[in-house]
């Protein structure tokens, strides 16, 4: 399969279940995505210099940040999680540590085999660690800023 095929259907597949997320949850928790995949794209620009992971075949070759991650799993992992557990912070950790982990072991050694990207200078338990610490600045994020903002207009 070309890779540049498989770069667009990782990007375009996850979109898929967007219509079954509902509306008010799109609405809710997207401006969190945003910033999520904000932080994510500045991490994959850090990881340019730092050689951290390499991208083998990106949909943009200039960009650093990897589109069809960022843009298509990530994000939409994030709002499904959030959907399904937000203000149930032990369950937002236990799902966060537990798909942290399947993305930097089973997940990431899949992709190097199908030549999606390599892991270059970043261990996969470094990748881990980072995985769950976006997760929690995301938390914080949406509890202390978006709902925050969410509650003062209501």
């Amino acid at each position: 399969m070309n890779k540049k095929w498989m770069m667009y259907m990782l990007l375009i597949m996850p979109w898929l279940s967007v219509f079954k997320l509902g509306k008010f949850s799109f609405k809710r928790y997207l401006p969190t995505v945003i910033f999520s995949d904000l932080v994510i794209a500045l991490i994959s620009e850090l990881s340019r210099s730092l050689k951290w992971w390499k991208v083998k075949d990106p949909i943009f070759p200039k960009l650093a940040s990897d589109v069809s991650f960022v843009f298509g799993p990530f994000t939409i992992l994030n709002l499904w999680v959030f959907k399904l557990t937000y203000k149930r912070f032990w369950l937002y950790l236990l799902t966060n540590i537990v798909s942290g982990y399947l993305f930097a072991y089973p997940l990431t050694t899949i992709a190097e085999k199908l030549g999606v990207y390599k892991m270059v200078r970043m261990k996969r338990k470094q990748l881990f660690l980072l995985s769950v610490g976006v997760a929690m600045i995301n938390y914080l994020y949406q509890f202390f800023i978006v709902e925050s903002l969410r509650n003062r207009k209501s």
